[in-house]
């Protein structure tokens, strides 16, 4: 069993190895080359990585030519559509959006820059229609328990319902009521969802950045070409 885990662990290293593509990148004044592959973009710089693990952010002004035409192609290509499935939390005092995303590239929680405030909108939406539904199963569930308890004379619940009155007391009607109304809650918001997935689908490209541990992606200005 262990041999075939090394094994796999050896495949796997070998797949990474093949799919990474390490290319030569030449410094137009001195010559000098650097092996590496592209990993993001920051303005006009590149960041490459060298075989050894090491990162360098070098201004694409300085390399040649050709490698310049390689990288305005490259960076095209950096552009992806994902898909930002919920907002939770901002970070870096609002700089930074954290969300849940999934897409071919990324799946999971990402730091996302310049998310527009027509995805924002819905992420919010989509936020307060869960919190409101969280708020009713919290109800239905209290709710369940009074009555069982209720039901089986409890005598802590009993004392409660003559200190506090028969408000404490939510009688199987009101819970049938609460019940249908989550399950409208809940169509509702799953209709919600799928009618505004295409408009939280988003061209996003990855700033080479991790900032608290988290990937930092940029979204892509309509206003703006792509670059």
């Amino acid at each position: 069993m262990k041999t075939a885990l090394r094994v796999m662990g050896l495949l796997l290293a070998v797949t990474v190895v093949a799919v990474a593509e390490m290319r030569t990148w030449t410094f137009e004044k001195s010559g000098k080359t650097m092996q590496g592959e592209v990993i993001g973009f920051a303005g006009d710089t590149v960041t490459i990585k060298r075989p050894d693990g090491k990162t360098f952010s070098v201004p694409i002004a300085y390399l040649t030519e050709s490698n310049r035409v390689d990288l305005a192609a490259e960076r095209l290509k950096q552009w992806k559509e994902v898909e930002v499935v919920k907002l939770e939390g901002v970070m870096s005092a609002g700089r930074y959006k954290r969300c849940t995303v999934q897409g071919k590239e990324v799946n999971g929680e990402i730091l996302i820059q310049l998310l527009p405030a027509s995805v924002e909108a819905i992420l919010n939406s989509r936020n307060q229609q869960a919190a409101q539904i969280a708020d009713l199963k919290s109800s239905i569930e209290n709710g369940d328990r009074a009555v069982r308890r209720a039901s089986a004379g409890d005598p802590a619940f009993v004392n409660a319902v003559i200190v506090q009155g028969p408000g404490v007391n939510l009688a199987d009607a009101d819970l049938t009521d609460a019940k249908a109304n989550l399950a409208k809650l809940q169509t509702a918001y799953g209709d919600y969802i799928n009618k505004t997935k295409a408009a939280t689908i988003v061209k996003m490209k990855n700033t080479g950045f991790v900032y608290q541990g988290l990937p930092v992606w940029q979204c892509a200005d309509p206003r703006k070409p792509q670059q």
